[in-house]
Formats: structure tokens, sequence, C-alpha cells
């Protein structure tokens, strides 16, 4: 009998040891669920924070993501609470939950680390900027400094930037002890940059911005190297955008202007008033009810009235040198439509999005050899070019590639013609309308963060980070094939005086006059498109 309760009593001893183990791990198992309960609760507090602000994912998705992520836990933490589940499926159970409370932990941290990156990509355009009136002098003519000028006699221009230039000579003048300087009206830029190099002048004062128009003409292609620049008088401006604004880009058919120049590194509004020529011009008309998208193609040597004011003809590449101000307003009022947007990229804008989207792929509609395939040196810090072929029919294109392809216009096809501008316009349609497409796909979303990086400080834009990510939001949602149709703008050649260098002096440049039917169309079917209704171009 003894031996009997001893035997029960050391069984019932057992059993109560075999309880206590099993209450350890419960206190763990415990102790996570909470902290998954935490983490979740906290994640979707954060997460809701970012789709209310700066997401790329549709509301509803996030929302299954978390009600799954919420019946998961909840699954979970029923176990560690049922008495009768047995000590290795508790185990296993305090595993999981282990990893999962790690994952939560790394998703909260992870996602303000997107949201401050989403801010960084697409930083705002400031309203103020900097304007920089240069003092040049002939390198050989023996000045170094601007004491060196005193009571010597500077060349202005009265067409342009009077003010600026007054407000730098009452500068200049304060850094001499004694005369100050003498200036010498000329009536634009091409007679006074005549009048530095004829050595009619000690020295002339211009606008930096307009070196890059003086540096094209003939008779100055090496003003850059000729020239010294002796003193820079940097004054604040106020940077106006000639856009209108609309409310709900998802709904409301809006339209931007694209532009390009040919540079590697971007020129930003931040730093100076001064964007250089735009290169590329391009306007798109994009409809979120038709599902349709129109780019309309304009070369870069139309004649237009600057600023929509027929006394001021010229190149529409120089509307850009006076600001973004007169670059939109010009192509406003030449196209008759009010423009809402506009971006600027360059060389590494192309390259990278391309790259970071897996390349394109275009229907090239004839065989063509471009060297001005680019990539970037790191090492060097240089860009260097290379000859690609592009055959005929459907080919892939990375962002070297791409970019090759954009820039040609001087290949001779078989048939004896050139491709020149309006080959190389519809070329930098194609490659756009390519880029549309493929950024429109699933398949992108796998490449988000690759093509976070790649956009980041590569372009400038006026569309806010809400209204980039509400349209990336709107086809995540309907995941919707859009409808991509171009139009190019063409004229014949034509030699004609240039606003920018100077109307009165009779000098003639290589300009296109865009024919008025083509114009007429255009404008006809940018209509069409803000009216919701469907354009058809053959």
């Amino acid at each position: 009998k003894d031996a009997i309760e001893f035997n029960v009593e050391d069984q019932q001893e057992k059993k109560i040891n075999k309880k206590r183990r099993y209450k350890k791990p419960h206190i763990v198992v415990y102790i996570i669920s909470v902290l998954i309960m935490l983490a979740t609760i906290y994640l979707s507090y954060r997460t809701y924070s970012l789709v209310s602000s700066y997401t790329f994912l549709p509301a509803k998705y996030i929302k299954l993501c978390l009600y799954g992520l919420g019946g998961f836990c909840l699954f979970f933490g029923i176990i560690a609470f049922l008495p009768n589940i047995t000590n290795l499926n508790k185990i296993l159970q305090s595993i999981i939950c282990a990893i999962l409370s790690v994952v939560l932990i790394i998703a909260n941290t992870y996602l303000p680390s997107i949201k401050g990156q989403l801010e960084r990509t697409f930083t705002p355009i400031p309203d103020e900027g900097q304007l920089m009136i240069n003092v040049y002098v002939l390198k050989d003519s023996g000045y170094e400094k601007i004491t060196d000028l005193e009571g010597k006699t500077i060349g202005v221009q009265t067409e342009l930037d009077q003010e600026y230039q007054e407000y730098a000579v009452k500068v200049i003048n304060r850094e001499f002890e004694g005369e100050g300087v003498i200036t010498k009206d000329y009536p634009d830029i091409y007679t006074l940059t005549e009048a530095l190099y004829n050595k009619e002048v000690d020295a002339i004062m211009i606008n930096e911005t307009y070196v890059s128009i003086i540096s094209e003409n003939a008779d100055f292609l090496d003003f850059k190297t000729d020239t010294l620049t002796v003193y820079t008088c940097v004054q604040q401006i106020k940077l106006d955008f000639n856009t209108t604004d609309i409310g709900n880009i998802t709904t409301q058919p809006f339209v931007v202007l694209v532009g390009g120049n040919d540079t590697w590194v971007n020129k930003m509004a931040e730093d100076t008033g001064d964007i250089g020529r735009t290169d590329v011009q391009m306007l798109v008309v994009v409809n979120p009810n038709t599902k349709q998208v129109l780019i309309i193609t304009i070369p870069r040597d139309s004649y237009v009235p600057l600023f929509g004011n027929y006394n001021c003809m010229d190149k529409l590449t120089h509307a850009s040198i006076y600001g973004y101000d007169a670059w939109i307003k010009t192509v406003s009022r030449f196209l008759d439509v009010d423009i809402n947007y506009f971006l600027r990229i360059n060389f590494a804008s192309l390259v990278n999005i391309v790259d970071a989207i897996g390349g394109i792929d275009v229907d090239n509609p004839y065989y063509f050899e471009s060297e001005y395939c680019m990539y970037w040196d790191e090492n060097d810090q240089k860009a260097y070019n290379y000859l690609q072929k592009f055959e005929q029919g459907l080919i892939h294109l990375d962002g070297p590639g791409a970019l090759g392809y954009s820039r040609e216009r001087y290949y001779i096809k078989e048939d004896g013609t050139n491709i020149g501008d309006v080959g190389r316009n519809m070329h930098q349609a194609i490659v756009l309308k390519a880029m549309i497409k493929k950024l429109t796909t699933v398949e992108t979303i796998t490449h988000i963060d690759d093509l976070f990086k790649a956009i980041d400080g590569t372009f400038v834009t006026n569309i806010s980070t809400d209204q980039i990510y509400a349209l990336v939001q709107m086809q995540l949602d309907d995941m919707a094939t859009w409808n991509i149709v171009q139009y190019s703008l063409s004229g014949y050649g034509s030699y004609e005086t240039s606003y920018a260098m100077g109307q009165s002096s009779g000098q003639t440049y290589s300009v296109m006059i865009v024919d008025q039917s083509m114009l007429n169309a255009a404008r006809q079917y940018i209509k069409q498109m803000l009216n919701n209704e469907i354009v058809t171009i053959e």
C-alpha cells in the first residue's frame, strides 16, 4: 500500500513538474504575442499615415495586407492562450512569432525611410533663384580682375535686363577708390559682343544665360575660351511659373510641357535662374478618363514669338534662357493651350530611368546608326560616346541605347535622305511612348526602388509628390492599358533674325517655319483630348 501511495505521489509530482515546464514557454509566447499585436497596430498606423500622404500602393491593397496580417496575429494569439497545446507546438509558435516580430519591427523602421526618400526625390521648385550679370574681358587684354577696369569702358546692351545691369554697375563702382567705369550702350547682344572683339570697349557686361546663344553664333564660336570673367554680380530674382494647377489629376485631363537639354548634369532652379537652352520640346496631354496620352513634338528651331509676343521672334530653343516662365508662356501661346505642369530632363534622367525599368522596346521604322550612345564613367567623371546600330523593327534599348536613339539626326538613310531634326523628334517621341508604356505595367513595380534612385535629382518639375503618387495609385488600382498617340510638327527651313541675338543687327539664323496646317491640327488634337474625346491620328 505504501509503495502504491508513493508511486501515485511520484506520478503526481512528475505531472506538476511537467506542467511547470509547459508554463515556461507559455510566458515567452504571451510576451511575443503581445509584442506582435503592438507591432501590428503601430505598423497599421505607419502604413495608413503613408497612404494618406505619399504611397504608390492603392488603399484597398494596403487594407487587404493589414487584414491578412491582423488575422495571422490573431490566429497565433489564440494559440498562445489555449491550455491544451503541446509543448512542441508552443515552441514552434514562439519561433514563428519571434520571426514575425522582427519582420514587423523592420517594416516599422523602413516605412518612414520610404516616405523620406519620396520627399527627397520630388523636390519642390523654389520661388526664388539667382541671376548673374558677368563682366567679360578678352584674355589677351591684360585685365585680370575688376579693379583693373577702373575708369575703363564697359559695353552694355539696352534691349534686355536693363535694371539688373544698372544695379551691377553701381555694385562694381564700389570696388574702386577713384573713378568708376564708363558704360557704352549697344542695341543687342550681337553688336555688344562684336564691340568687345573689335576692342571698341575694354569689357562687356552680360547676363550669364546668354553665353550659350553667343557661342552658337558662327562669329563667336570660341567666346568661352576667348574671354575671361573678371566679376560676377549675383542678384536674387523671383522665379515665376505661368502654369495652371488642376484640382484632381486622376479625373481631369492635364497638360505637361517636357523639355530636355544636351547635358549630363541638370542645372537646377534652386541655384540659378538659368535653365539653359531646351533642345527637346514636347507637349504631353494626359486624359485619365479616356486613358489616352497625346505626345506632340515641336522642332527646337521652330520660329516662334517668344513670350507670345510677335515683336520677339526667335528659335523656340532660345525661350528657356529667359527662365521657366518665358519657356512655358512661349509654348502655351504657340499651341493655344494652358499648360498645367512642366518637366525638364537631361542625359542622366533618360539613361537612369530606362535602365531602372529594365529597358524599353521600340518599333524602329528604319535602320540607322548612331554614335551618340553615351555612358557615364564614375571613375573619370566623364561621359563617353560609342557607336550602335539600330535595326528596323522591334528592338530592345537599354539606357545608353535609348539616349543614342533619341539624339541621332545626321544619319543618311538608304534612300539618300538625312534623318534631320524631324527624324530626331520622331525618335524622341518613340522613346517617350515606350517609356510611358513600360511605366504603366505591373513589371515596373518590381523595379520601384531602382526607379526612385534613378530619378532622384535628375529632373526638375513642378508636379507635386501627391499628384504623382495619385496617378501611380490610380494605375495600380485599375491597371488600365493606355492608348498613346503622337504627332510631330514640321515645316520648311528659312533664315530669320533672332530676338535674343538682336533683331536690329540684321543677322539671320537657320530656323524652321512650322507648317500652319500642321499647327492647326495639333491645336485641334489638344482640344479633343481636353474635351474627353478620343484622338485618332493616321
